[in-house]
């Protein structure tokens, strides 16, 4: 099997691939990007559990475990959401064989990746010193979409304590995060060059894959914020959840989580 190291100029003159590939490709090396997410998902969560749980209580293998379980599931209900336009945009590439619908298609989807690092890793920047905070006052959380808005409104301060972001913002700090995303998102992935006789059914599996991760578990219900209450500490259940996930989210779901000690 020959591997195909694959850049942000996926199928370029370097790679003279048939355009018939060129959407299965895609498919796969944005998976890949999307899915490595899921591991600075995990150290963050880890370096949070590490110093800030384990600073007052023992450790607790068992919610440790269930606090990584139950993370990894809403991370790749994220990633699922996040893999919906990757996957309308190589749907595009396997309808259309215009070259310049191709190019203009390429375009989008590398770009989408590369944004969708910069989102996220400027979210981690902003949520990091925010949960921190909020955890010494007892009530950790993420911040949700009206915390958001203290990044450009003065008269706003985030949840109940006085933190202006703007006075402590360092644009140099934003650059730096805008350009580590980026390098991230460009990262040379090694993916093997599969053949399939049949790109029909690697579409309708990616599509079951991300049907099945949107909804975060298989039963009636789909993945809620009901299921990040598993412990008696509520640092370790808002551990479980994701920046992003919450981030549409209103503080009236935290209410839900003050009666747990």
């Amino acid at each position: 099997m020959k591997y195909n190291f694959l850049n942000i100029r996926l199928l370029s003159e370097h790679y003279k691939v048939s355009n018939k590939k060129i959407p299965v490709l895609f498919l796969h090396r944005s998976w890949v990007l999307l899915i490595g997410l899921v591991l600075p998902y995990s150290l963050f969560r880890i370096y949070l559990y590490i110093n800030l749980y384990l600073v007052n209580h023992s450790f607790n293998f068992f919610d440790l475990i269930q606090m990584l379980w139950m993370g990894l599931r809403f991370d790749l209900c994220v990633t699922g959401f996040l893999f919906i336009p990757i996957y309308l945009i190589a749907l595009g590439l396997f309808l259309f064989n215009f070259n310049w619908v191709v190019k203009v298609l390429k375009f989008l989807g590398h770009s989408f990746i590369a944004l969708v690092y910069v989102v996220v890793f400027c979210v981690y920047f902003l949520n990091l010193p925010f949960f921190i905070k909020n955890a010494r006052f007892g009530i950790p959380f993420w911040m949700r979409s009206e915390d958001y808005r203290s990044l450009w409104d003065l008269t706003i301060y985030p949840s109940y304590w006085s933190f202006n972001y703007l006075s402590e913002f360092q644009f140099t700090h934003v650059i730096l995060v805008i350009l580590f995303s980026l390098l991230m998102s460009l990262t040379v992935i090694p993916l093997p060059q599969v053949v399939f006789k049949r790109r029909g059914w690697v579409f309708i599996s990616y599509l079951l894959v991300i049907i099945l991760l949107a909804r975060g578990k298989i039963g009636q219900h789909h993945l809620r914020y009901e299921d990040s209450l598993f412990s008696k500490y509520k640092l370790v259940n808002e551990l479980s959840l994701n920046p992003l996930w919450v981030f549409d989210k209103s503080k009236e779901q935290l209410s839900q989580n003050q009666g747990i000690d």
